[in-house]
């Protein structure tokens, strides 16, 4: 089983989530984000988290979560450790994309958290992520630390949220002014 859904990750093009740290040359905000890494639930994953933060939102992060399998998103609850902890939604409405021959339809959503929740998250001995829809609900764990799931990338972005939050000057290649090449 788990030989057979490696060998499924691989053919769909999945790598280990990226964390990516900029500063907008319009006014100067700093920003962090994750790329969405999965959530492993013991058969098909169907739902991957990714998280974003800027320099104007304090302590506050947003979770951007994505759903394999459809359905309009209404909630998240994340269990850390038997500590439960529900994060309100930001969008009226899930968005749906179209990802290719793989994953021809997925759903969008973001949900308001914090770096408090983050840091519990990414320490937790047994996280579960639970997304409640109109109709059905959708589970899986976030306390995997294998190489294409959310935590070790969450660990990454934590840790750049951190530095930025701290005055750390970002150290990734500066954007070409426009007009030259």
């Amino acid at each position: 089983m788990k030989r057979s859904l490696a060998i499924l990750l691989l053919l769909c093009g999945c790598a280990t989530p990226g964390t990516y740290q900029s500063q907008s040359l319009f006014d100067g905000t700093r920003e962090v984000s994750v790329d969405p890494g999965w959530l492993p639930n013991g058969s098909m994953p169907t739902l991957s988290m990714g998280a974003f933060w800027n320099d104007k939102m304090g302590d506050e992060i947003v979770f951007k979560v994505h759903s394999m399998t459809g359905g309009q998103m209404k909630r998240l609850r994340i269990n850390i450790d038997g500590e439960f902890i529900e994060a309100p939604s930001i969008d009226q409405l899930s968005s749906i994309g179209y990802g290719g021959i793989y994953n021809p339809v997925y759903t969008t959503h973001r949900f308001k958290g914090s770096r408090k929740i983050v840091e519990k998250m990414v320490s937790g001995k047994r996280v579960v992520v639970r997304v409640d829809c109109a109709d059905k609900f959708f589970e899986g764990i976030f306390s995997s630390d294998a190489p294409t799931t959310a935590r070790p990338a969450f660990k990454k972005f934590l840790a750049r949220v951190k530095a930025a939050q701290a005055g750390v000057p970002i150290v990734e290649p500066k954007p070409m002014k426009a007009g030259k090449q």
